[in-house]
C-alpha cells in the first residue's frame, strides 16, 4: 500500500496514494486530536474528555472508535500500524506514529522557516517561490471540521498566525521584485480573511499605489482605520501611509523590505561540561511548538551556571527561530542593585525589531501591546536572563504562539509556573566527574595527572559549584608554575570562609555572588539564613529551625519558603532542608559578622535543648514501661511549646517509630553536641549532660554494632576495663548509683568523652544504663550499640 498522508490545513482529511480515506465525524475528531499531539501518546481518559466533554463515555466506546480508525488508516494488516496503543491496562494511551513530513501542517512550517531565512538573506526570488508553495498547501481554515472544539483552538491560532506572516512575507518579496499585480491578487484575499491585520492592509495599499490605483489604495486605508477604531485601536502606521498616498508622495522607505533578523545573544560558551539530560530537555521544550508556548524557567542557586546553560541552549536552537533571538539581562540579582524595569526591556526589544523611535508609544501598556503584535506573526526566541521575580517577566512574554521564552533566575518563579504555566528546570551542582572534566579542559590533562590528590581536594573544596571551579581554574592558569597542592591547601585551610574564591571581580567573586541573593531577603529570613550556618548537621527540619531561631513553627515555614525560593536552602526531602557547602560557609561568616556572640550562643543552646527534649520524649514514648528520669534542664528550657517535636502517638510499632526517628536524625543530633561553643558556660553543663533516662531497646529496627565495654549487663561486670561512668549517652554519659535511681553526671561533651568517637547513644531513644542493663542483642548476652542507621542505608555509620 502507498504512504498515508494527513491534511489539516482545511477540512481534515486522510488519503493514501491520492485516494481519500472515508472517515465519519467521530473518526475525524479522533484523528484531529492525535494529529495535534502527533508523536506523543494521548491518555484514553483525556481522549474521552476531549471527544465527549462532560458526557459519560465508556472505555469500550473509545476502543471501538480507535479500532475503526486504525482499520481505515491501515486496511492491510501487513502494513505497519500508524495508530498504536501505548501503556498498560491501568494507563492506556494512543499515539499517531506518522512521520511529520506526511502532515501538511508540518510541511507548511518548514516552508515558513525557509522562506523567512531566504528573505532575511536577500534571496528574494527564491523566498517568493517558497512562500507561494507554503500558501498552496492551504485548502481553507485549519481544522475546519473541528474548529469549534477546545482541543484545536490553540493549534488553529498558531497556524493562522503563521499564515498571516507568510502572506506578508510573500507580498514583501513580490513587491521587492516589482511583481505588483501578483502581490495585489495575493493581498486582496488575505485582507478579506484578516480584515483587522494592519500590516496586510498597509502592504495592499502600497501595492495598489504602485499600480497607480490611488483611490483604491486610499479606500483600503480608510476601511482599515474605521474597523480598528471601532475596536478602540490606533494605527499610526496606516495613518501615515494614507496621508502619503493622498498627497501622491508615498516614500520608497514605506516599503517594508527585508531586514536582518535581530540576534542579541551573548557569545556561545566555548566549553560546556555536563548537563546532558537538562540540555536535551530544554532543547526539546523550545523546539516543540506545543510545549514552547510555555516559558522555560531555568532556576538554581547562585553560581551554578544558569546563564551559561541558557546561552548554550539558545545558540543550539537558534536555527528554529529564523525571525531572530532577543536577549536582555534583567539584572534581578546584580552588584549594581538596580534591576532592569520591564519598560526598559520592552524599549530595547522594540529598537531591536526596527521600530522607529517616533512609533514607540509613551506608556508601558502600549509598548507591551506593540511588542506582542510584532511577535504575533514571527518565530522569535526571547531569552530573559537573571530575572528577579515573575512581575518582571510577565510583560515580556509573547501574546501569541510561535515564539518561545527562556528565563533564568535564582528565584524558583512558582508564581509564574502557577499562573502562566511556566515549566521549571532546576540546575544542580556538577558531579565530581564533571568537575574534574571542567578542570581538565581548563588546566590540561598533564597538569592534573601529576597531582591527582590535589585535584581531588580542589574538587571537594568547590563542592561541584561551577563558579567556584572556574575561579580556582583561572587562578591556576595565571600561576602555571604553582603546584596545585598549594592551591588545594589554601582552600582547605580556609574552608570556614570564602577567601580562597575571592578574585576582585564582583561578577565572579563567590562571596559577592552569594551576597546578591542574601540582600534580596527580608530581615527575618536573613537572620534565619545566618543561624542555619550554626547548625552542624547535614540537614534540619522545621521544628529544629524553630528552636534554632527561637520562633514558632507558623512563622518559620514562610521564612524557609523564602529561602527556598532563592535557592539559598533546598528542601531535599519532605520537611528536611539543607544547603550547599559554600553557602553554609557564607552563612557561617555572616553569623560571626552580623550576630553577637550572645545571640549565637543562645541559638546553639536552643538547638541542643531541642535535640535533648526530642530524644527524651521519644524514649519515654517508645519505652514507657522502663524507668526514666526527668528531662535535662536545657530540654525543658528550650523546647518550643508551640511546635512539639514528637507526636503523642507515633504511627506503627515502637521499632518502626524508633527506626524512623533514628535514621533521619543520626547525624544532626549528636553533631550538635560536638559543635565548639555548644556548651560555652559551666552553668549549663550540669543541666545538659547525661542520657535520656531510658535503657536501650533490644535489637530491632536500626542497625546494631557490637561495642565491647560500652555498657554493662545486669549482674555482670563490664566486658573491658571501662567503667559504667564512661557509658556514652546522647550528650555525654550516664552514671547509675543504684537500680532504682539515676542522676545526671559524666562528661559534658562527646568530643572529650571516652566514647566521643562514635555516633551512637541515647539520642535515638536508645541510651545505655549501667544500672538496669546495657543494650543487648536479642541472640546473645553481649552489650550492643545502636548506630542509628538502617542496615541497608547507603552510608556506613561511623565505627
Amino acid at each position: 500500500m502507498g504512504a498515508l498522508r494527513v491534511g489539516v490545513l482545511g477540512p481534515v482529511r486522510a488519503e493514501r496514494d491520492g485516494t481519500p480515506v472515508r472517515l465519519g465525524p467521530r473518526l475525524v475528531a479522533l484523528l484531529s486530536v492525535l494529529v495535534v499531539e502527533v508523536g506523543r501518546p494521548v491518555p484514553a481518559a483525556r481522549l474521552m474528555t476531549l471527544l465527549w466533554g462532560d458526557r459519560s463515555a465508556s472505555a469500550a466506546t473509545l476502543r471501538s472508535h480507535v479500532s475503526h480508525l486504525r482499520r481505515a488508516l491501515t486496511p492491510d494488516p501487513a502494513d505497519a500500524r500508524v495508530l498504536v496503543t501505548v501503556g498498560s491496562a491501568g494507563s492506556v494511551g494512543y499515539q499517531l506514529d506518522l512521520p511529520p513530513e506526511r502532515i501538511d501542517a508540518w510541511r507548511f512550517e518548514r516552508a515558513y522557516d525557509e522562506g523567512r531565512r531566504l528573505l532575511s538573506d536577500g534571496a528574494t526570488e527564491r523566498a517568493a517561490a517558497v512562500f507561494g508553495e507554503a500558501l498552496a498547501l492551504w485548502r481553507g481554515p485549519a481544522y475546519a471540521d473541528v474548529a469549534d472544539q477546545p482541543f484545536a483552538l490553540r493549534e488553529i491560532a498558531r497556524l493562522d498566525s503563521m499564515r498571516r506572516s507568510v502572506w506578508r512575507g510573500h507580498a514583501e518579496a513580490l513587491c521587492a521584485l516589482g511583481r505588483y499585480p501578483e502581490a495585489v491578487g495575493q493581498l486582496v484575499g488575505a485582507v478579506a480573511d484578516e480584515p483587522y491585520d494592519e500590516a496586510l492592509r498597509r502592504l495592499l495599499a502600497l501595492a495598489l499605489y504602485a499600480e497607480q490605483r490611488v483611490e483604491e489604495a486610499a479606500q483600503v486605508c480608510r476601511e482599515g482605520l474605521t474597523l480598528l477604531r471601532e475596536r478602540g485601536l490606533d494605527a499610526p502606521g496606516l495613518h501615515e501611509v494614507q496621508r502619503a498616498i493622498l498627497r501622491r508622495e508615498a516614500p520608497p522607505a514605506a516599503w517594508p523590505g527585508p531586514r536582518a533578523a535581530p540576534c542579541l545573544l551573548p557569545p556561545e560558551p566555548v566549553r560546556f561540561v555536563g548537563r546532558t539530560a537538562e540540555f536535551e530537555r530544554a532543547r526539546r521544550h523550545l523546539c516543540d511548538p506545543m510545549s514552547a508556548r510555555e516559558a522555560l524557567v531555568v532556576t538554581g542557586p547562585a553560581g551554578v551556571g544558569k546563564t551559561t546553560f541558557a546561552v548554550r541552549v539558545a545558540h543550539t536552537v537558534a536555527d528554529r527561530f529564523p525571525d531572530g533571538q532577543l536577549y536582555v539581562n534583567l539584572r534581578g540579582f546584580d552588584p549594581g542593585g538596580a534591576a532592569t524595569t520591564p519598560d526598559e526591556a520592552v524599549r530595547g526589544f522594540l529598537d531591536a525589531l526596527h521600530v522607529p523611535a517616533q512609533r514607540i508609544p509613551a506608556t508601558l501598556d502600549a509598548r507591551v501591546g506593540l511588542y506582542r503584535s510584532l511577535l504575533a506573526d514571527r518565530r522569535i526566541l526571547v531569552v530573559l536572563d537573571n530575572a528577579r521575580d515573575a512581575a518582571q517577566v510577565r510583560p515580556l512574554l509573547p501574546g501569541a504562539p510561535g515564539s518561545a521564552v527562556l528565563v533564568t533566575s535564582r528565584n524558583q518563579m512558582t508564581g509564574l509556573a502557577a499562573a502562566d504555566g511556566a515549566d521549571p528546570l532546576v540546575l544542580d551542582v556538577l558531579t565530581a566527574a564533571e568537575a574534574r572534566l571542567l578542570l581538565e579542559w581548563r588546566l590540561g590533562v598533564d597538569r592534573l595527572v601529576v597531582e591527582p590528590l590535589a585535584v581531588d581536594e580542589v574538587v571537594a573544596a568547590c563542592a561541584g559549584l561551577p563558579l567556584a571551579l572556574a575561579v580556582v581554574a583561572a587562578r591556576a592558569c595565571v600561576h602555571r608554575k604553582f603546584p596545585l597542592g598549594a592551591l588545594a591547601a589554601e582552600l582547605c585551610t580556609g574552608r570556614v570562609g570564602l577567601d580562597g574564591f575571592a578574585n576582585g571581580d564582583a561578577a565572579t567573586d563567590v562571596r559577592a555572588v552569594f551576597s546578591w541573593s542574601y540582600r534580596a531577603l527580608a530581615a527575618d529570613a536573613a537572620r534565619m539564613f545566618r543561624l542555619l550556618g550554626l547548625s552542624p548537621g547535614p540537614d534540619v527540619t522545621v521544628p529544629v529551625v524553630a528552636s534554632l531561631a527561637g520562633l514558632p513553627v507558623r512563622r518559620v515555614r514562610p521564612l524557609l519558603t523564602e529561602l527556598c525560593e532563592l535557592h539559598l536552602v533546598t528542601e531535599h526531602a519532605p520537611g528536611r532542608y539543607t544547603f550547599h557547602d559554600l553557602l553554609r560557609a557564607y552563612a557561617t561568616e555572616l553569623a560571626h559578622t552580623v550576630d553577637t556572640p550572645a545571640d549565637r550562643d543562645a541559638a546553639q543552646h536552643r538547638l541542643v535543648g531541642h535535640y535533648l527534649g526530642t530524644a527524651h520524649r521519644a524514649a519515654r514514648l517508645l519505652a514507657p514501661h522502663r524507668d526514666g528520669i526527668p528531662a535535662p534542664a536545657a530540654a525543658r528550657r528550650w523546647r518550643p511549646r508551640s511546635s512539639p517535636t514528637t507526636p503523642r502517638r507515633w504511627p506503627g510499632s515502637p521499632p518502626s517509630a524508633r527506626r524512623c526517628w533514628a535514621s533521619s536524625n543520626w547525624r544532626s543530633a549528636p553533631a550538635s553536641t560536638r559543635t565548639p561553643g555548644s556548651w560555652p558556660g559551666p552553668s549549663t553543663r550540669s543541666s545538659t549532660t547525661g542520657g535520656t533516662g531510658t535503657t536501650g531497646p533490644r535489637r530491632s529496627g536500626p542497625r546494631w554494632r557490637r561495642r565491647g565495654g560500652l555498657g554493662t549487663v545486669p549482674g555482670r561486670p563490664p566486658r573491658t576495663a571501662a567503667s559504667a561512668s564512661s557509658t556514652p549517652s546522647w550528650a555525654g554519659s550516664t552514671t547509675a548509683s543504684s537500680t532504682s535511681g539515676r542522676h545526671w553526671s559524666g562528661t559534658p561533651n562527646w568530643a572529650t568523652s571516652s566514647a566521643g568517637r562514635t555516633r551512637t547513644g541515647a539520642w535515638a531513644g536508645c541510651a545505655t544504663s549501667g544500672a538496669t542493663g546495657g543494650m543487648r542483642s536479642s541472640t546473645t548476652n553481649a552489650p550492643w550499640r545502636c548506630t542509628g542507621r538502617p542496615a541497608t542505608g547507603p552510608d556506613r555509620p561511623w565505627r
